[in-house]
């Protein structure tokens, strides 16, 4: 198997996948209330959306359209949901939806580039490609790991509010057991109880 044919494919499984890595910060971001159940964005909104966002993984899916139409269908389904999900970063936190989306662009670039080394014969091309190319991960790296950042924050304040919420209801204790008591054993007098 050729290496430009294993970078292909892995270039493939990445953008037409484009796993625009819905990483535990960003789902932090978007569930500080349920996720709305809505249906699926139209086929043109999507492509609208792709293009001015992530223009590379709309000429791919454009592409996987007249090559595999099921396939195609089936990534329209994930699109739509990753579409919605960036949207209300974008709303919540447009400077964490700016850079996610530069990571997505990134991690195609990185790939394209990739496939670009292994083609290439030049050996003094290649480093110079190479070296570009480190440059691109470690960008990507940095954004990667500022989102795990944001999720460690968000994660030590639930901690924090849980534990506080722990020791108001060890302070609480009696009353908490009191009142569970009443709820759960009927009163002598039944006449006393609500209709």
């Amino acid at each position: 198997m050729k290496m430009t044919h294993f970078i292909s494919v892995g270039m493939t499984i990445l953008i037409l996948c484009l796993v625009p890595i819905l990483t535990y910060a960003e789902e932090a971001l978007v569930f500080e209330g349920e996720f709305p159940e809505e249906k699926p964005l139209s086929e043109e909104d999507i492509l609208k959306w792709m293009e001015q966002y992530i223009p590379f993984g709309a000429a791919e899916l454009k592409k996987l359209k007249k090559e595999n139409p099921r396939i195609y269908e089936e990534e329209l389904r994930e699109r739509s949901y990753m579409i919605r999900h960036l949207e209300h970063v974008k709303q919540q936190d447009p400077q964490m939806f700016d850079r996610l989306v530069k990571a997505d662009n990134l991690e195609i670039k990185s790939w394209q580039m990739a496939e670009e080394i292994g083609r290439t014969k030049d050996a003094e091309k290649k480093k110079q490609l190479t070296a570009e190319l480190r440059k691109i991960l470690e960008e990507i790296f940095d954004i990667r790991l500022e989102e795990r950042m944001v999720e460690i924050k968000i994660l030590e304040q639930e901690l924090n509010e849980m534990k506080t919420m722990i020791e108001k209801r060890k302070e609480k204790k009696a009353a908490i057991i009191d009142r569970h008591l009443k709820e759960m054993i009927p009163p002598d007098d039944m006449t006393l109880e609500w209709w």
